[in-house]
């Protein structure tokens, strides 16, 4: 099969014609393809130099030509991908397919394949705004046949232009994948030739390079712990304004490792009703549901941690009140309180809520880079210390405990399952990943100390 570019043979009512791809097969009569893309005969080079077929009379000639391009260059990979399953194909079947497919699009099937999918209301709002990212960088006409194996490597290399990190690389294909077999189903395509023409069949993951995790010492952490915090705030013109931003941080980080690792999102959400109170309404139990996995967590408030919330403890709260400044009680999610209701609410309120945890912890995360410069803090190999690490630096702590055969009051010695439920893993392959990568860090960096002494 051979293509070319071609104009209309005759205008439309106003004198504009369209341009077409014209397909060819020796012995077949042609098939021509219109696109979308509008021109005036004036301005069209009857020379045809390919990739300027538009004049510099036209004011958009570079783009004008750019544009006919990309329809040639999709129009011939989509045509090809049929050729490769039928080789005997006409050109005037090959036209058919193709206009049919562009009845299509893949933007039209969205709203049908969500209300057939059980996902809650994160999983959704997530695959949702991926597939619009996607829809988007490919144009809004994208149809399912025009997905091709090479349409998803020049994805792959945009999203890693703008800096995506494998692992969300990965994910994004891997959602593109699911979206691609259930509009094939909607379409009643056999699952065999779905199978057959799947853009996907030669994709392969990006491999992703676990990043070390990035710890304190305890001897650090105690540092942390002796000097006074200034956490005084106020609010002017609707923002918040914190005296100390690096005391803030500091706090944050400690409040996260001393309450058994809690990730900085849920500490961000934390409210009054987390913690049982004594007669003086002091914090004696903190008891909640983590976001990411549903894993309840139920620990006792060590003095330690009693004596770090006092910062912050206000008697006399209502249990539904955040216990940090960082949201707001007149946002719309606030009255979304359980885990439950969080994953029930309204796609918009989900994400304002995403997008402030987001940004309080990036935030957050920049005010631990200045605090790591007053205390002199320098992690190895270049770790940064965000507020994830309070977990690793807790996790470290269990895992040198159980090493050492550490047992609690009543002489029962620490195990891994201890381990898992403090850290609120859903099954004890995670904790024991988690402390073999640890192990295994001890022993790089062991092992490089011996190379230097020779």
């Amino acid at each position: 099969m051979t293509y070319n570019v071609e104009l209309t043979a005759k205008p439309d009512s106003r004198g504009i014609h369209h341009v077409m791809i014209r397909l060819h097969s020796k012995g077949q009569l042609p098939a021509r393809i219109q696109t979308s893309i509008e021109i005036l005969p004036k301005h069209w080079n009857p020379e045809k130099d390919w990739g300027k077929w538009v004049r510099k009379s036209h004011q958009h000639q570079a783009d004008m030509n750019n544009k006919i391009m990309s329809a040639y260059n999709q129009v011939k990979e989509v045509v090809e991908s049929y050729l490769k399953l039928d080789p005997l194909l006409t050109p005037k079947r090959a036209k058919e397919r193709y206009e049919a497919s562009s009845m299509n699009r893949l933007v039209d099937f969205l709203p049908t394949i969500f209300d057939q999918t059980n996902l809650s209301s994160q999983t959704r709002s997530a695959r949702l705004y991926q597939y619009n990212y996607f829809i988007r960088w490919a144009g809004e006409e994208i149809c399912i046949e025009q997905i091709t194996p090479d349409l998803i490597n020049r994805f792959k290399q945009h999203l890693l232009s703008i800096d995506k990190m494998p692992a969300t690389i990965n994910t994004y294909i891997s959602n593109l994948r699911v979206l691609y077999e259930r509009v094939q189903r909607l379409r009643n395509i056999p699952k065999k030739e779905s199978i057959a023409a799947s853009p996907f069949l030669e994709w392969e993951n990006i491999i992703v390079k676990q990043a070390r995790k990035g710890r304190l010492s305890l001897e650090t952490i105690h540092v942390l712990q002796e000097k006074p915090f200034n956490l005084a705030f106020k609010r002017v013109s609707g923002k918040q304004l914190y005296q100390r931003p690096t005391d803030w941080a500091r706090w944050c980080w400690l409040a996260c490792n001393l309450q058994a690792g809690m990730r900085i999102g849920d500490l961000i959400r934390s409210r009054y009703g987390w913690y049982e109170t004594d007669s003086e309404g002091k914090p004696i139990r903190l008891r909640y549901q983590m976001q990411k996995n549903g894993k309840w967590i139920s620990i006792p408030v060590s003095k330690p941690l009693q004596k770090h919330l006092d910062w912050v403890w206000q008697t006399g709260k209502q249990k539904e009140d955040y216990l940090l400044p960082f949201l707001r009680p007149d946002e719309p999610f606030f009255k979304y309180v359980t885990r439950q209701q969080i994953h029930g609410m309204p796609a918009g309120d989900y994400w304002r809520l995403k997008t402030r945890v987001n940004a309080v912890t990036c935030q957050l995360n920049r005010w631990l880079k200045e605090m790591c410069e007053e205390f002199g803090i320098q992690l190895p190999d270049g770790v940064s210390l965000t507020n994830h690490t309070a977990r690793h630096s807790f996790a470290d702590k269990v895992r040198l405990a159980i090493k050492h055969g550490k047992t609690d009051a009543k002489g029962r010695v620490v195990t891994n399952f201890d381990a898992k439920e403090l850290l609120g893993h859903t099954d004890m392959k995670t904790t024991e990943m988690y402390f073999g990568d640890m192990d295994q860090e001890w022993l790089d960096s062991a092992m490089d100390a011996l190379s230097e002494d020779g």
